[in-house]
């Protein structure tokens, strides 16, 4: 019996991970929604967990949270 790994394509359904962008660095960024700073994991993640936990966020209304 052969053993599937990780990094082989069925792993992930018949696709192969992407690699990440070397820019795409974990680091301290200003939320889009509130200006706060928060660690965020990537530069794909530019909103805050506190502004996402809003039911306005979760209701799918990208508008500022209200804090300035």
């Amino acid at each position: 019996m052969i053993r599937k790994t990780a990094m082989e394509p069925e792993f992930f359904g018949g696709y192969a991970p992407l690699p990440r962008a070397n820019a795409d660095v974990a680091k301290t960024r200003s939320c889009l929604r509130c200006q706060e700073k928060f660690d965020s994991s990537g530069f794909g993640e530019r909103i805050c967990r506190r502004c996402k936990s809003t039911s306005s966020w979760r209701d799918g209304n990208p508008g500022p949270s209200g804090k300035r």
